[in-house]
């Protein structure tokens, strides 16, 4: 009988080395599954020069982080933007919500999850990798498409932890707003309480082989995409409306605003962009700059605001001066890119990317000394 109990504790152990090699064998080099604000939470750090920010990226819909650093079998590094974020002096780290993808990476779900978890999750990472790798606490956001959404849940949660937030990247992102996507669209869900949009991945790849065509080689093959880039996420961080409630989506149009809060414009963070130029991502090319030029300004204004400064005392030179600068935030703060929704994919993109966002960084910084000089702040602007 013990020789039988023995003998089943070994299988026992097998099959739980097997499935523990299993769950790693699904990660890419240098990736880690961690818990963060109680989540798991599938990142990857790639150090750059320690007393330079860290650059964390935040993926879209249906996406994981992976689609900044690639790591897929034949995948090439500089077709990916953390690759030369790095050769500028950057940090990088990838961080990624609960995801379910074909090749399993976060096998438990999380329905209810959102984007106040989001936030907390993502500045968590950030701050454990800078605790890990003792690097200063400032930090440079790029949110992709919906990770655009995610701009005011991580600048609270970020300030909770202790880290400067320089700015927030919009990639080709959605600001939280209500009503920039249709709000009456409903999403198939899945056994397990997500949100599952894999309609949308054909118009995805066709922009993915846009940029293959681009750089005149396959970036991300299709098999590897639809493998262990894409998957069903939460739906309560879609934007749509959408909200995950006692085992069904339902209809909370002011739950979304409740969780994105962008119109907390004094906890915001300075606002910059990057916006695509192709047709196949047409409505980012349109309206990027106008959509975040209105959250730009207004955080601007609350900013202003904030210092309790008297601006009807101000000469009249230093206010039309002011008002210029304001202005002029929109155009000054946003850069045109070469592609589409994939943009910083691919060498030349990732590389043209990772330059714009030093000359963000600069133009944000040079930004703030102008505001700093006209309005005399109390504190230093965030």
């Amino acid at each position: 009988m013990k020789r039988w109990h023995r003998l089943l504790q070994t299988v026992v152990l097998l099959v739980g080395a097997i499935l523990s090699h299993a769950s790693v064998a699904a990660l890419f080099a240098g990736e880690q599954i961690e818990t963060d604000a109680g989540f798991p939470t599938l990142t990857k750090f790639i150090p750059g020069d320690p007393g330079r920010p860290l650059v964390v990226f935040v993926p879209g819909a249906h996406h994981n982080a992976r689609i900044a650093y690639g790591g897929h079998t034949g995948s090439h590094d500089d077709d990916f933007v953390a690759y030369w974020l790095v050769r500028e002096g950057y940090n990088f780290l990838g961080v990624s919500y609960p995801l379910t993808t074909h090749n399993p990476v976060i096998t438990d779900t999380y329905p209810n999850y959102d984007a106040r978890d989001w936030g907390k999750q993502v500045a968590a990472a950030a701050r454990r990798a800078i605790d890990e790798h003792h690097l200063t606490r400032k930090i440079i956001v790029i949110g992709w498409s919906m990770g655009g959404r995610s701009a005011e849940p991580i600048a609270e949660a970020a300030k909770e932890q202790g880290l400067d937030l320089e700015f927030f990247t919009s990639f080709s992102a959605t600001p939280g707003i209500m009503g920039l996507v249709d709000m009456n669209a409903n999403f198939p869900m899945t056994a397990s309480g997500y949100a599952d949009r894999s309609n949308i991945y054909p118009m995805f790849m066709k922009q993915i082989a846009l940029e293959n065509a681009m750089n005149g080689h396959t970036i991300i093959d299709t098999t590897s995409y639809l493998n262990d880039y894409v998957g069903d996420m939460p739906v309560n961080l879609e934007g749509y409306g959408l909200h995950y409630r006692d085992g069904r989506f339902v209809r909370d149009n002011w739950a979304d605003e409740e969780e994105f809060r962008v119109y907390a414009y004094d906890k915001l963070p300075y606002i910059a962009a990057l916006m695509p130029n192709e047709p196949l991502d047409a409505r980012h090319a349109l309206t990027d700059q106008a959509n975040w030029g209105f959250v730009m300004t207004n955080k601007i204004q609350a900013t202003i605001e904030a210092s309790k400064v008297d601006l009807s005392a101000m000469p009249r030179a230093r206010w039309l001066a002011l008002i210029d600068l304001v202005r002029s935030a929109p155009q000054r703060l946003s850069i045109e890119m070469n592609g589409d929704h994939f943009f910083f994919i691919g060498a030349a993109g990732a590389h043209e990317t990772a330059r714009a966002i030093q000359t963000l960084d600069d133009r944000v910084a040079g930004f703030k000394s102008q505001l700093q000089e006209l309005v005399p702040l109390k504190a230093t602007p965030n």
